[in-house]
């Protein structure tokens, strides 16, 4: 009984290609090709973004994803807890880090290397209002911590 109105359409679709003489030829219908075409890449497009959503957090990033070793080797204690908070506060589902994790926000692999110290803390302390989603909301992050510049604090 589903199966009907696919093939129904599929036959309407097919007819001026199987009996291509006269009025039902595809060729007299320019106008009616064209919005068939049309209608068929829109909504192969809008499938495509609806099973990719790089605007959407992905809410299980965090779960099963341990840093990645590079990150953690050879630091600090305040690197290391940096790390942690990175992982408690959720940040990878909107954050990406070795191409996993979320898209919402910007990959954080090479943060340091684009921002400057001043430009890190700045982000870390306000951010744009939207990092409030994974939990780690303006003041949330400085509740109990002193954030000060130093050489070991904004090294990656």
């Amino acid at each position: 009984m589903l199966i009907a109105p696919p093939i129904g359409i599929a036959v309407l679709l097919l007819l001026p290609f199987l009996s291509g003489e006269g009025e039902k030829s595809w060729r007299r219908r320019p106008i009616a090709v064209l919005t068939v075409l049309l209608l068929a890449v829109m909504l192969g497009t809008f499938t495509r973004l609806a099973s990719y959503t790089p605007w959407s957090p992905e809410m299980n990033a965090w779960s099963g994803l341990p840093l990645p070793e590079r990150y953690l080797k050879d630091r600090s204690p305040l690197e290391r807890r940096g790390a942690l908070v990175f992982q408690d506060k959720q940040c990878r589902n909107c954050h990406a880090l070795d191409g996993k994790g979320g898209l919402r926000g910007p990959a954080l692999d090479t943060v340091a290397t684009r921002l400057t110290q001043d430009q890190l803390i700045r982000q870390v302390l306000q951010g744009r209002g939207e990092a409030q989603l994974g939990g780690l909301s303006r003041g949330l992050c400085t509740n109990h911590l002193t954030i000060e510049p130093t050489a070991e604090a904004t090294r990656l």
